[in-house]
């Protein structure tokens, strides 16, 4: 059976195009106020509309994904922190003379902050997370950018993030008198009630799989063992655990985590992973995107019609698959 799903997706990336139709949304609404907003915050005219290009497009990052893009702004002595944290602002698109909707820049900036790999961009996502968390929310939006930027966390390798989360998915944390929730007689408290949304339920959910998503070793232990987490959330654990190893970078090393008394069960789990990532690197696959194509197989094998491999991305990078998958 899975011989027989690996021939069909083979088969499909014949088919696969290089071209993407897809067109971008008007990024620049007022030439003169967006130029202006970005000479202000360091950019020029062509490099904010090139960050903005590249964040919003699709097809427009890098085959490596938008985090390589960040890297190759620094590289190149472009600084677009401070143009991303203005986004934080409460109507930043007519501010900077955008034709981007503001939902979906309030949607989105916590990821990007999240994915640039600089201390001040973290800083303010910790930050805002925490104030955030500490307010009463007026609109369901409000609660949805609560949950965005918890998920957006999980990017941030910091033992004050894995605190946080630690806290948050914990039911102690839920007991006190001024936890997160929609404020009394607002319209998130009644659009939450009315479709019944289960927000804190959710939160607690979003902190554990954030948990996982940092892949520092602390998470590992956590997950690996059920230590500190949530009794509510153990049924997941394998799948946390999982999550937590393809995270983590490089490939683990099983004596090691041996050593920290990691359970057999889950010492036997980490050696299958480890030993299917190492052959995909024999055949000349580089060790983060041997992970991506694990994880896109395993859903793949699960449920053939949900997902695929995005061929394009590997041939992108000039990575050859199909001596490994026919292996």
């Amino acid at each position: 059976m899975i011989r027989g799903v690996l021939f069909s997706l083979l088969l499909s990336a014949c088919w696969l195009s290089a071209d993407s139709a897809a067109m971008a949304a008007q990024i620049v609404r007022d030439p003169a106020r967006f130029r202006a907003a970005a000479e202000e915050l360091g950019l020029t005219e062509s490099q904010a509309e090139e960050v903005l290009r590249v964040l919003t497009v699709p097809g427009e990052a890098p085959p490596q994904g938008i985090g390589h893009a960040f890297a190759e702004w620094r590289a190149r002595g472009i600084d677009v922190i401070p143009y991303l944290l203005s986004l934080l602002q409460e109507g930043s698109a007519e501010k900077l003379g955008l034709g981007i909707a503001q939902d979906f820049l309030d949607q989105q900036i916590s990821q990007w902050l999240a994915m640039t790999d600089d201390p001040r961009a973290h800083r303010v996502v910790i930050d805002e997370t925490k104030r955030r968390l500490a307010e009463k929310w007026q609109t369901v939006h409000e609660a949805d950018l609560v949950g965005r930027f918890v998920n957006a966390l999980g990017l941030i390798h910091e033992e004050e993030v894995l605190d946080l989360l630690f806290i948050l998915q914990s039911e102690e944390f839920w007991r006190r008198e001024d936890v997160p929730g929609p404020l009394p007689g607002s319209e998130a408290e009644e659009a939450l009630n009315h479709n019944q949304r289960p927000w804190k339920r959710r939160l607690q959910f979003q902190a554990v799989l954030a948990i996982a998503r940092t892949g520092m070793e602390r998470a590992i232990y956590a997950l690996g063992t059920g230590e500190g987490i949530n009794l509510d959330y153990r049924d997941g654990l394998d799948t946390y655990f999982k999550t937590a190893l393809t995270r983590a970078e490089g490939i683990p090393s099983v004596d090691y985590w041996r050593e920290r008394g990691l359970p057999e069960g889950r010492l036997a789990e980490m050696q299958d992973l480890c030993q299917w990532w190492q052959r995909a690197v024999d055949f000349g696959i580089p060790i983060e995107y041997a992970k991506r194509l694990k994880s896109t197989l395993d859903v793949v094998i699960a449920d053939p019609g949900r997902n695929s491999i995005n061929f394009a991305l590997y041939k992108a990078l000039d990575i050859d698959l199909v001596p490994f998958l026919l292996n």
